[in-house]
């Protein structure tokens, strides 16, 4: 019987190493996963930012000026969640104009991957 042992011993590792090694490998897998996430969430929280300034800048400095058509690098159009406007490094941003507490402002919408951020300013004109 303890020959009977002796020969399951190297199953026995070959086994236990393999299972150290997908599991280790499962490991591997989600942290390539979070970092893509964190990734495209910082893609979308830049490109959110940038669509705000776009929209700002037309609103206050130059009522001529488009997001959609001045600068060449920003290709736009249109899908089932409405216009958009993309950027070279694959995001994209979208403009809103909304109503906060009585005052006008803006949303902007960026995306990029699965990662959506959003920031929205209200303002007040001066008389």
């Amino acid at each position: 019987t303890i020959t009977t042992v002796w020969a399951f011993l190297p199953l026995l590792l070959s086994s236990g190493i393999i299972t150290i090694s997908m599991v280790s490998g499962f490991i591997v897998l989600l942290q390539l996963r979070q970092t893509s996430s964190i990734m495209d969430s910082t893609r979308a929280a830049y490109a959110a930012d940038a669509g705000l300034e776009c929209g700002l800048y037309t609103q206050f400095k130059n009522s001529t000026f488009s997001c959609t058509s001045t600068p060449s690098f920003i290709n736009c159009g249109s899908d089932v969640n409405g216009d958009y406007c993309g950027l070279p490094n694959s995001s994209l941003f979208r403009l809103v104009s909304v109503t906060s507490a009585g005052f006008p402002g803006l949303r902007s919408i960026g995306e990029s991957g699965r990662a959506a951020r959003a920031f929205e300013v209200g303002y007040t004109l001066a008389p």
